[in-house]
């Protein structure tokens, strides 16, 4: 999962079927927290999917801040209720700059993973 911009984060999976079991219960999310604004592949073939929020959440100051550790919260919750664990948060830009770049999480999940199954954090 990488975080981009100021309002967008994606999704990056060559399995499709990990990609589509995550982005329903993401955009439910981001629609319960009033911050969905879209979602769209970014680039298909390469298995990316972007959710935009309505507001710039990776930018946020003041009271703001809150709803954005309300996202990154319920992100993790929704990863771990399909089985999925964060391995390692990455500070990754291909730009060489820093604007509206943020970390990517590396995540991961036992290969035999079925609902119900308990989620191994390494």
């Amino acid at each position: 999962m990488s975080f981009n911009e100021y309002d967008k984060f994606r999704l990056i999976s060559s399995d499709a079927p990990v990609l589509n079991s995550l982005i329903s219960p993401i955009g439910a999310l981001l629609k319960s927290i009033d911050l969905y604004s879209r979602e769209e592949w970014k680039d298909q073939e390469r298995g990316a999917y972007q959710f935009k929020c309505k507001k710039y959440v990776w930018d946020a100051s003041g009271e703001n801040t809150m709803r954005s550790r309300s996202l990154l919260l319920g992100l993790l919750g929704v990863l771990e209720e399909q089985g999925w664990a964060l391995y390692v948060s990455v500070d990754q830009s291909s730009t060489g700059g820093n604007v509206g770049s943020n970390d990517t999480w590396y995540l991961v999940r036992e290969k035999n993973w079925v609902p119900g199954m308990k989620v191994w954090h390494r």
